[in-house]
């Protein structure tokens, strides 16, 4: 049985459908969070310092690093004393499904509920700002999107207003079956999205215009996904921003390679998700068959072509 004083934060995995970078730039960004989740737990007695347990050596700075933060954004926490800290997470790490946007978010929970209020229950709002100030760092100057989709439920698109968070606005979608899996990547999040940041500040018309390009993509998603049977116009849409994704050199060729054959598997469409460089991906399919028998395909090839998986395709069902 958990201590009376327990306080409990969860925030969701999250995969980008359309308009990753562009966002950073005030276009439209669409996405859902995913059934994998971080939860943090604030407990125990008080103490003079944290208690981060078990958690493991490489990862123990980070995590104190984000309590100091929540401390001074977050004062009171400090005067309700320092307890133990525990977190578990079923969100694979470091391949665009959101692994720091879910620990901000479910750290932000803990430590509003353990200063007695419950951010996430009851407004949303507070909890994703707190969130979202926790996630810059990691990401520098987040969207916003990211920790939203930690917090809020179902299909969501976004409309950033910086600096303030973003206006997000709930999707009607009729069943939309997706593959979504992860590889490795080659470079880390921040480093891609720096890059296509100084490029675009730079005066790089072809790198602005590919920008536009993702944001109109996203807008137009927007339109089919609350039609009826979006699935082909989908895969057709997720296919026209990858291309625009891989002109901007974030694509992979073990990423390639993978869309190449779940298109060949009957796939209608397919692109990354998130920054880049392999990482997170989705494919998009007609139907619940046709999504657990590609996602199934993509694992019994994987050794032919020697990829490795970072999350491992699986078949998942977006609905509004």
């Amino acid at each position: 049985m958990r201590d009376k004083m327990d306080a409990i934060g969860t925030g969701s995995g999250k995969l980008i459908l359309f308009g990753e970078h562009a966002v950073v730039f005030g276009y439209p960004g669409i996405g859902i969070p995913l059934p994998e989740s971080t939860t943090a737990v604030i407990h125990g007695p008080r103490s003079a310092a944290w208690d981060l347990g078990e958690i493991p050596s490489e990862d123990r700075s980070a995590v104190q690093g984000l309590i100091d933060r929540v401390e001074e954004l977050l004062p009171e926490l400090v005067s309700r004393g320092r307890r133990a800290v525990r977190i578990r997470s079923s969100v694979p790490r470091g391949v665009g499904l959101g692994s720091s946007a879910a620990l901000c978010t479910a750290m932000a929970a803990a430590a509003l509920a353990a200063v007695g209020e419950n951010g996430a229950g009851t407004d949303i709002a507070r909890t994703w700002q707190l969130a979202h100030e926790l996630e810059r760092g990691f990401h520098g100057t987040p969207s916003g999107i990211d920790t939203g989709l930690s917090l809020l439920k179902g299909l969501t698109a976004f409309s950033p207003k910086p600096p303030a968070l973003p206006e997000w606005e709930a999707l009607p979608c009729a069943p939309l079956w997706l593959v979504v899996g992860a590889l490795p990547r080659s470079g880390d999040s921040a480093s891609l999205i720096q890059d296509i940041g100084r490029r675009a500040r730079s005066g790089a018309g072809d790198v602005r215009e590919s920008l536009s390009a993702l944001g109109r993509i996203a807008s137009e998603a927007r339109e089919h996904l609350a039609g009826p049977s979006p699935a082909a116009r989908i895969g057709r849409l997720a296919d026209k921003a990858m291309d625009v994704l891989r002109g901007l050199g974030l694509s992979h060729p073990s990423l390639d390679d993978l869309l190449r054959d779940g298109m060949a598997s009957g796939a209608l469409g397919g692109k990354l998700s998130g920054a880049g460089g392999g990482g997170a991906f989705f494919l998009v399919c007609g139907d619940g068959p046709a999504a657990r028998e590609i996602a199934g395909r993509l694992q019994r090839d994987v050794g032919r072509r020697g990829i490795s998986f970072a999350s491992a395709p699986r078949a998942l069902c977006v609905t509004g």
